[in-house]
């Protein structure tokens, strides 16, 4: 957890570095979502999850990622049973553009940037991405909405305080296969 934490943090450093020089102090909302001072004009927001991270930025205003790798149908139905009765999300496609890296064991990174509709599968990395329907797969689903509710500033954690929530979000559900195992990765922005 704390690799993938640190992974997460190593990755926006050196993207946000490449973008503005340098890298702005990460402060915390109360929500615990962090930022940077709005001056900076960047938007983002973190996930991982086995041995991936993922990294969303935007220069247009908040943003929201979840990296999820596959859920056991048992831990699905749990999960479904608890919180998507609550949840109704309205999603329009968010035109997104990719990086993907690999981080070797002396803390190189090898950046890839990709510039692709993802409608069709394409290969990175001896790895394979897609856009996916979000209705799909529980994972897809699940990615949605926590990045949803990441965008606009809570989490799954919230949720049992707001009863219904009708969430009008861009978002980008995508779905990735590697050596390490299948992962869904969603980026929403408001």
């Amino acid at each position: 957890l704390r690799k993938e934490r640190c992974g997460a943090y190593l990755l926006l450093s050196a993207v946000v570095k490449n973008m503005l020089g340098f890298v702005p102090e990460v402060k915390l909302s109360q929500n615990g979502k962090p930022f940077f001072e709005r001056e900076w004009g960047i938007y983002f927001n973190l996930s991982h999850t086995n041995d991936l991270v993922a990294v969303s930025l935007s220069d247009e205003g908040s943003v929201g990622v979840d990296a999820e790798a596959e859920i056991s149908p048992e831990r699905a139905a749990r999960l479904e049973a608890r919180f998507f009765s609550e949840l109704s999300i309205n999603s329009r496609p968010l035109d997104v553009r990719c990086a993907f890296c690999k981080i070797d064991e002396s803390g190189e990174i090898d950046l890839v940037a990709v510039e692709a509709d993802f409608s069709t599968e394409i290969c990175i990395h001896k790895s394979t991405i897609a856009r996916v329907n979000y209705t799909c797969d529980f994972g897809a689903r699940w990615t949605l909405y926590e990045a949803s509710l990441k965008c606009n500033g809570g989490g799954f954690t919230s949720l049992p305080c707001l009863g219904m929530l009708l969430l009008e979000t861009k978002a980008d559900v995508l779905r990735l296969k590697t050596d390490h195992g299948e992962y869904f990765i969603t980026t929403a922005s408001v």
